[in-house]
């Protein structure tokens, strides 16, 4: 039911418009929920790309209101010479932006700005300008301590600061003493529980053996993932096959931004003669009902917020092996809803997932300790109330 009151105008601001991640996945289903109960009508301002990205796509599809300001997004990686010469541009470029940006907020004509992702800056400065409500919402784990020290100033000047994790307030915070607020990222898509025929269905449509056992993950091909190490377990599992068959299912997008990368990862597959055991799909839409074809999930990340693909997982009842980064923790506990690993430790993650494979009555147990999880902390209307409430307070 709709709230009365009058509508309240809010413009989220996207890390970037290059690929379809859980904030963007989340910021579009609750700009949904948030229209249709309280009558809080969302736009979306992201900086603009030589083309339509993927997000972008999404939300017009949605029939919303997007807002581009001209510069770069954020900063590149400082590892690598193409991210050196993308920072170069980003400096030279960040007077320019929050100009972009600050017309795009007055053309927005919003109440509150809610930012999503550390390295927004130009938005972050271009809303303090213009005196909005700004909430600055941080999300992974992924940047290195002096930066987020020479950050942390800023996280002082905005409304409202949330976090989508305890542990990711004291690795953005420190020992600072700031108000802020928790919002874990929800589940998003319903459940869809599918009979063994259909389950075999899609197995066959994707050339996979009736008689494996699926170990898969969702995840943009991305560094972060971590995939060298996913592909590693997977030659350790095959190496040491008994009666098993073992075949592995990689499901996410594979940006222009990291071509390289995932030839590099083929090749890696090739040199070890497991091309034949192993696929990734490209991105997918219809992740609710692929995941039901997996027999685990093996998430290797090296940085994390909170991901959305676990609660897939927890969803559809499918046991989880992960790393034990960002705010991971949170949604898993360890040997109740789901086996927790240190990072990059590729023996940890091999026992984890044969120790699931051979006990399935711990594997039902946590599956559905997990799904309870699930359904009391992390739904979307859970999600949803708390962002009203925090919205309301604002104005």
């Amino acid at each position: 039911m709709k709230d009365n009151n009058s509508t309240i105008k809010v413009l989220s601001v996207q890390p970037d418009d290059i690929i379809i991640g859980g904030v963007q996945i989340r910021s579009i289903s609750i700009a949904k929920e948030l229209n249709k109960k309280y009558n809080i009508q969302t736009s979306f301002l992201v900086a603009k790309e030589k083309d339509i990205g993927p997000f972008s796509k999404i939300a017009i599809i949605e029939n919303y209101n997007i807002y581009y300001y001209n510069g770069v997004s954020r900063p590149g990686n400082i590892k690598s010479f193409k991210g050196i010469l993308k920072n170069i541009k980003w400096l030279l470029l960040l007077p320019f932006s929050i100009s972009s940006a600050y017309k795009q907020i007055r053309a927005s004509n919003c109440q509150i700005i809610h930012i999503n992702g550390l390295l927004n800056i130009a938005v972050l400065i271009a809303s303090l300008i213009s005196r909005k409500k700004t909430i600055y919402h941080l999300i992974g784990d992924h940047y290195p301590l002096f930066l987020i020290k020479s950050l942390r100033p800023f996280m002082k000047l905005p409304s409202k600061l949330v976090f989508i994790a305890e542990k990711l307030s004291q690795y953005y915070l420190g020992n600072k003493t700031i108000d802020y607020d928790i919002i874990y990222e929800p589940i998003t898509r319903s459940t869809i529980n599918l009979a063994d025929k259909e389950k075999d269905k899609i197995k066959s449509e994707l050339g996979i053996p009736l008689d494996s056992i699926i170990i898969g993950s969702i995840g943009n091909i991305t560094p972060a993932k971590d995939w060298l190490t996913f592909i590693e377990v997977a030659k350790m599992l095959d190496k040491n096959k008994t009666e098993n068959n073992f075949f592995f299912l990689i499901v996410g997008s594979i940006s222009k931004n990291h071509l390289d990368y995932y030839e590099s990862l083929r090749e890696v597959i090739i040199q070890n003669k497991l091309e034949k055991y192993f696929l990734f799909t490209g991105y997918r839409d219809d992740i609710e009902i692929i995941i039901n074809i997996f027999d685990i999930f093996l998430l290797t990340s090296i940085n994390e917020g909170t991901p959305i693909v676990i609660l897939e997982a927890m969803n559809a009842k499918i046991p989880i092996v992960s790393s034990d980064v960002g705010g991971i923790k949170e949604q898993i506990i360890h040997n109740k809803t789901g086996l927790l690993c240190e990072k990059s430790k590729i023996n940890e993650y091999y026992l984890a997932v044969l120790y699931l494979i051979e006990n399935p009555k711990i594997t039902d147990r946590m599956t559905s300790e997990g799904h309870k999880l699930l359904k009391s902390t992390f739904s979307i209307e859970e999600c949803t109330i708390k962002h009203y409430t925090l919205y309301k307070n604002l104005v």
